[in-house]
């Protein structure tokens, strides 16, 4: 199979959430949960247009896909639902589908909770279908 040398890029902006409810971050509220907010890029690490269906989960609990038929470059915003409480948390990219396999895949992002800006990544792995890229993130 050839594969065409272009970048292949996975952008979505997701909102993660795990269980809870509420926004109050007081000193009263020991574990408030506010909303997460991330912004996701998962590329072929060797820019070869692979990526054809990607999914999210935030703490096992799936949050979205996004598909890009052909291995196109850019797949739509996937958003999801609020609330996360600090603590460690796992957010996982799993590739559901791509044009050959294995390959190698970054994803990098940034994250607002709160008023704090976090850091995501870079984290590289080669990827059959139906692996994931997971990442901890500590809030």
């Amino acid at each position: 199979m050839t594969m065409r040398s272009v970048t292949t890029a996975f952008l979505c902006l997701a909102m993660a959430a795990c269980s809870g409810g509420g926004g109050d971050d007081s000193p009263t509220n020991p574990n408030p949960v506010q909303l997460l907010m991330m912004e996701l890029l998962l590329e072929n690490a060797d820019g070869l247009s692979t990526l054809e269906r990607v999914s999210v989960s935030f703490d096992g609990v799936h949050q979205g896909t996004a598909t890009t038929p052909g291995g196109s470059a850019t797949t739509p915003p996937m958003h999801t639902n609020p609330g996360a409480a600090p603590g460690i948390h796992v957010l996982a990219v799993t590739v559901e589908g791509q044009t050959s396999s294995p390959n190698r895949y970054t994803l990098t992002g940034t994250a607002r909770w709160g008023t704090r800006d976090l850091v995501i990544g870079p984290s590289t792995a080669t990827l059959g279908t139906g692996e994931s890229i997971e990442v901890e993130i500590t809030l």
